[in-house]
């Protein structure tokens, strides 16, 4: 007789019978602050109810409902086991009031000034917290840094939030980086055209003596998006249809001067060799 003896479970044996989930007894509201929304609207938004079997997954996707109304900057669910069930409690954060608009490293000369850069953004005081009109903001403070001539300014925001007064100050982080010039757009690899034609469908222009005048020489990262864009409808619209940019270096010869790099792929030009039309007999 062979026995064969384990100390683990074996699979596909039934250890015993499965728990069942604790129905829910109590649902609790708490807000924190100022209520943000009223009770009915919320629990229209909460999936379990009095008497359901409460499961973690059903309170996640309540989270998710209720940040989804717009009303809430923070969500939290907690559960307590009480006699014949679960109590659950939803603790609600309303989104807060903005009090304060605040700018740190924003150096560079006086158009960056704080007064300045106010009016460039659209967050206000005494508004609900909107954190893509923020995000927003930021990307407007970055292109008025690179119409200055900061290539390599970054723009984030911290927002300090004091849930119990439901307040909030957004402050915009500004690192400048180093001003610079652009000295030169060179297109490798160009074959097909010169480098003065490809220059030419460039909004993006190197630095000259008239500079000053025509505000060449800085680099915006929405011009620069829409001139590859263009760079690429130039080439097949004039038949190079597997046109396209390998790489893109941007590179730092001296202090305060840049030149960009485009390493491109013309591919073959396709071109339409006779076009018939047939069985057109009515015409």
């Amino acid at each position: 007789v062979l026995l064969l003896l384990s100390s683990g479970p074996v699979r596909g044996q039934i250890a015993g019978p499965v728990p069942r989930a604790l129905p829910v007894q109590k649902i609790t509201l708490q807000h924190v602050g100022q209520a943000a929304a009223s009770d009915p609207l919320i629990r229209a938004n909460i999936r379990l109810k009095l008497g359901d079997p409460y499961s973690r997954k059903a309170s996640d996707d309540d989270i998710h409902n209720l940040r989804n109304t717009g009303f809430f900057e923070n969500v939290y669910v907690t559960e307590k086991q009480v006699a014949g069930g679960v109590e659950v409690t939803y603790t609600l954060v309303g989104k807060p009031v903005v009090t304060e608009i605040l700018f740190q490293g924003n150096t560079g000369g006086r158009k960056f000034r704080e007064s300045k850069l106010r009016k460039k953004i659209r967050s206000r005081t005494g508004e609900t917290l909107n954190r893509p009109r923020i995000f927003s903001d930021t990307r407007a403070i970055l292109k008025e840094y690179q119409k200055g001539g900061y290539h390599q300014a970054r723009v984030e925001y911290e927002v300090r939030h004091d849930e119990a007064l439901g307040q909030a100050a957004v402050v915009f982080q500004v690192d400048p980086g180093r001003k610079v010039k652009i000295d030169d757009v060179v297109f490798g690899n160009a074959v097909a055209f010169s480098q003065r034609e490809l220059r030419k469908v460039f909004k993006t222009r190197r630095r000259w003596w008239m500079s000053w005048l025509t505000g060449s020489g800085k680099f915006e990262t929405d011009q620069w998006d829409e001139d590859l864009e263009m760079l690429t409808q130039f080439y097949q619209d004039e038949g190079y249809i597997d046109f396209k940019i390998r790489e893109i270096k941007f590179e730092y010869p001296k202090e305060g001067r840049m030149v960009i790099n485009l390493d491109l792929y013309e591919g073959y030009r396709y071109q339409v060799g006779s076009v018939t039309f047939e069985g057109n007999t009515l015409f």
